[in-house]
């Protein structure tokens, strides 16, 4: 799995169904989909695929605006 793939399924994740993966999670949900476009996975199989870290280690894959950046000690305006 290619850190480009990777990559892209993050942001698929995202903006298709509003998840938060991280790399090893998308890296298992690329895998899961190709195998099910090879036909290991059958149509009929159920498969679970576990996010197990947390995307938000990885701002660069937010969907939207960009993320605010307090400085130290700085409240965000009301």
């Amino acid at each position: 799995m290619t850190d480009e793939k990777i990559a892209e399924t993050m942001g698929l994740a995202g903006t298709s169904d509003g998840l938060l993966l991280c790399p090893e999670g998308a890296a298992a949900l690329a895998a899961a989909a190709e195998l099910r476009a090879s036909g290991w996975i059958a149509e009929t199989d159920e498969v679970v695929v576990f996010n197990t870290g947390t995307g938000l280690k990885y701002a660069e894959f937010l969907q939207g605006r960009e993320p605010l950046r307090l400085a130290g000690g700085e409240l965000p305006a009301a």
